[in-house]
């Protein structure tokens, strides 16, 4: 099989990371995979890397599509989606976010429905956001998977460690979680992470906001596992939207306690080795510091979540195998229309 990835950014964010991820199962499957993306950066140097042909996403995605041959069209992101509706293939749509412009849903919504392509949605909560253009039928729900960080052997000297990773947006929430460092004593809080394809203004608010308190910017980083490694516990004080926060998984495989808010698909992920704020961030926090028989519970309690649902295997193996029956489809109506008629009587 001869697949197109179309991705909406050349930076690395959680679903670019996503589809880095899955590329070793697709080649192992013996599939050629050719990405589109608008430019050069992160993603496509690591993808060159791998081997895999790039291509700057065109206007007329058609044009791509038929001279390379393919035959499935996987759209890593909703931007692009209006693009797949005249490509002439089948399309399979990663939904990692819920956009949060009406028209813009709309029109990616429509794309699918015209394209009757298959939805993988990253949580429930992202997958119920398209439902009202795409039947239950076509619709996947398959979590994301990280590797193996591993567990540190002993706690880092020193103060508490609090930290943020990823992306530096708006709606992360750092803002809430700068306030939160002002208020929780005797402890250090980190922000390791990039502004990335988001506004770089709101990451200068977040240092101006910052100033005067226990906050260190340790700015992108691309081995993430020592960053888990030094952290007490990882916060994830998102806005209502989030999907599904990749770090939340990540943290568990690291066995890093999670403070998150109930907010989009995260309560679907942070239901074994997470503490969902019911106060206020820095209330939260302070009451699982002082509990550290809690700490190492939930440090347990993640890591086994991890290993039962969030494996980067289990992941590669569900895309590979929804993959698998698209192809045995094709192959089915190929034979089926290719067969003579009987003539018998």
């Amino acid at each position: 099989m001869n697949i197109l990835f179309v991705d909406q950014y050349s930076e690395l964010g959680g679903a670019q990371q996503c589809l880095l991820d899955l590329m070793p199962a697709i080649l192992e499957r013996g599939w050629q995979a050719h990405v589109a993306a608008p430019g050069d950066g992160p993603l496509i140097d690591s993808l060159r890397a791998m081997g895999i042909p790039c291509h700057r996403t065109p206007l007329h995605l058609r044009r791509l599509v038929s001279s390379l041959s393919i035959d499935l069209v996987y759209v890593n992101g909703p931007r692009l989606l209006p693009a797949a509706t005249c490509c002439g293939r089948p399309v399979i749509f990663h939904a990692h976010s819920v956009p949060q412009d009406r028209y813009a849903r709309t029109l990616a919504g429509i794309a699918l429905r015209t394209t009757q392509a298959e939805v993988i949605a990253v949580s429930e909560y992202a997958a119920a956001s398209w439902r009202r253009f795409v039947p239950d039928s076509r619709i996947r729900v398959i979590y994301n998977g990280v590797p193996d960080y591993g567990v540190r052997q002993s706690r880092c000297p020193g103060p508490f460690r609090i930290g943020m990773v990823g992306r530096i947006a708006r709606e992360k929430g750092h803002l809430d979680f700068v306030q939160a460092a002002r208020m929780v004593g005797h402890s250090k809080f980190v922000i390791c992470g990039a502004p990335l394809f988001s506004d770089a203004n709101y990451a200068e608010q977040i240092r101006a906001e910052a100033r005067g308190a226990p906050v260190e910017f340790m700015g992108w980083q691309a081995d993430i596992g020592p960053v888990l490694h030094s952290l007490d516990i990882l916060a994830v004080p998102s806005a209502a939207h989030d999907a599904a926060p990749r770090v939340i998984l990540e943290a568990f495989s690291a066995g890093v306690p999670v403070v998150a808010y109930p907010s989009g698909g995260i309560p679907e992920l942070a239901s074994d080795g997470g503490v969902v704020v019911t106060q206020t961030l820095a209330e939260t926090i302070v009451g699982l510091l002082a509990d550290p028989e809690r700490m190492h519970a939930l440090s347990i309690a993640g890591r086994r979540a991890w290993a039962r649902r969030f494996r980067l295997e289990s992941y590669r193996e569900n895309i590979v195998a929804l993959l698998s029956t698209r192809q045995n489809s094709k192959a089915a109506t190929t034979a089926s229309t290719a067969a003579p008629t009987s003539m018998g009587g």
